[in-house]
């Protein structure tokens, strides 16, 4: 795999965006064992874990693909990359004035950020 787009993906960052919510603190993700968190829907899910998926990772590689070009040569090794690379799920998922985007390129980093603008109703209000 080119190790360019590999360190591309590791600074591509994803969140939602907070208006005035209350949010809980930043987790590290390794203290979560029964829990995976999923690049795509193409993702295999386990039967004894839970999953977490969230489709602004794939908008963001898709801002890298549009201005750096849509990388051809990953290594096999890199299972999560190659499913990101070739996801469609999460094309259309949204319009698009339900989501920012913005791609930031300096030397051999590239930081892609993407921050949805659409909140989910819930029929009970979630607790932390």
């Amino acid at each position: 795999m080119n190790t360019k787009f590999f360190t591309i993906l590791i600074f591509v960052m994803f969140s939602c965006k907070n208006e005035d919510r209350n949010l809980v603190d930043v987790s590290n993700i390794s203290k979560f064992p029964k829990t995976e968190f999923l690049a795509t829907l193409e993702n295999n899910i386990s039967d004894d874990k839970n999953a977490v998926y969230c489709a602004t990772l794939p908008f963001a590689w898709n801002e890298i693909i549009q201005e750096t070009g849509k990388p051809t040569n990953i290594n096999k090794n890199y299972n999560d990359l190659i499913l990101l690379n070739n996801s469609k799920s999460y094309i259309d998922v949204l319009t698009k004035d339900e989501y920012e985007s913005s791609i930031e390129i300096e030397a051999e980093t590239i930081k892609a950020n993407v921050f949805f603008k659409k909140s989910l109703p819930f029929e009970f209000k979630l607790n932390s």
